[in-house]
């Protein structure tokens, strides 16, 4: 059965953070490196800016990417990397001073490769085009002729309108807005909600054409067929305190959001068991978490199982404590997390006995056959 999961690190820059630093003061900081990348690495077009990001280092990347949105980008995909190579320009477009470049990889879902296509927002900064997160004013263009439809905090977007049931599932969702308004803390005052309902609407909006298929971006959310995304919104609002590492910022939405990471057979119990065996530390690496989910590992139900341990036992106050810390100070996470949990060799210790036992359980339902 597809997994919804698989498909949304293949997005570049799925997560999203706030940062007070501006380019001018980090490029004071970088010296004549950084100032010969924005010389030599420029580009003259959104989709050559992109292709210099797949061959950049970590210095360089500060002339490709909008300064705040620097972090993410080079946290989640590191400039240069192997994994960038997976992701080919199929084309760009301009749009006056914002432009979008659709990039298209190839992805492995069980047995099978299916092709998968997204695309960055790109704008002008001091006359050179830039990689950003900023996507609302691209798809001002792209939906000019959507209709738009207010409910309480939220503003939808379709093709044709909402239907009865959607309407329905826009209600609920602003109710569980609020709540998680509450609960996070967020400064969010209302949001954009981008609703596909076909494969062509899908592909505009840059969302995978599968039951899911959902992106979050800077006060936007963008879905198929789906008014009431709770995993998505819980990463906007985390946009707020700015965010972690891929890893428990999946595992977070999944616990709090959605289904569909949950562990379902004794194959894929096992297959966590795993893939958690070496350590849950392992994965705060972006590339270690990205490199499982590319191969279909079961990265975003490990994710899962973690934060709903650590909400079982510490309770979801503590667990934003923990989110809100580690995201001030990223490079010492696993300090913050002995601090306010236990010692992740406990935490590992606990998280094999509950596979354990959730393997066997579902072993066991296998064995017992239909009743």
């Amino acid at each position: 059965m597809f997994n919804p999961s698989l498909v949304k690190t293949m997005v570049i820059a799925l997560f999203i953070t706030k940062l007070s630093t501006c380019i001018n003061a980090e490029s004071a900081e970088q010296g004549p490196s950084y100032q010969n990348a924005v010389t030599n690495l420029s580009g003259s077009s959104p989709s050559q800016v992109w292709e210099n990001f797949t061959r950049s280092n970590m210095d360089e990347a500060r002339a490709l990417v909008a300064p705040q949105y620097y972090n993410v980008f080079t946290a989640s995909f590191p400039p240069g990397s192997e994994l960038l190579k997976k992701f080919q320009v199929e084309s760009e477009e301009i749009f006056g001073d914002v432009a979008r470049v659709r990039l298209v990889t190839d992805i492995t879902i069980g047995e099978t490769v299916k092709k998968f296509r997204g695309w960055l927002p790109f704008s002008k900064d001091t006359g050179h085009w830039k990689l950003t997160l900023a996507e609302k004013p691209v798809l001002e263009f792209l939906t000019k002729d959507w209709k738009v439809e207010d409910i309480g905090p939220i503003k939808y977007h379709t093709k044709s309108g909402l239907s009865q049931k959607l309407r329905a599932d826009g209600l609920r969702f602003v109710e569980e807005f609020r709540r998680l308004s509450a609960n996070f803390r967020s400064s969010l005052i209302h949001l954009d909600y981008y609703v596909a309902s076909n494969e062509e609407e899908a592909e505009l909006l840059g969302i995978p054409f599968n039951p899911g298929g959902a992106q979050a971006r800077p006060g936007l959310i963008k879905t198929l067929d789906d008014a009431s995304h709770i995993h998505e919104l819980i990463h906007v609002f985390r946009v707020d305190v700015g965010t972690t590492n891929t890893f428990l910022e999946e595992g977070l939405a999944s616990a709090l959001g959605d289904g569909y990471e949950r562990i379902t057979s004794a194959a894929r119990c096992h297959e966590t068991q795993a893939l958690l065996a070496q350590g849950y530390v392992r994965l705060f690496d972006s590339n270690e978490f990205s490199t499982a989910t590319f191969a279909g590992k079961p990265s975003y139900e490990g994710a899962r199982f973690l934060m709903e341990y650590w909400l079982d036992q510490f309770g979801l106050d503590k667990v934003l404590e923990m989110m809100v810390l580690a995201a001030k100070s990223p490079n010492e996470t696993v300090q913050i997390i002995s601090r306010t949990f236990e010692e992740p060799s406990l935490t590992d210790q606990q998280i094999q006995l509950r596979l354990n036992a959730k393997c066997q359980a579902l072993s066991a339902e296998v064995n017992a056959g239909p009743t």
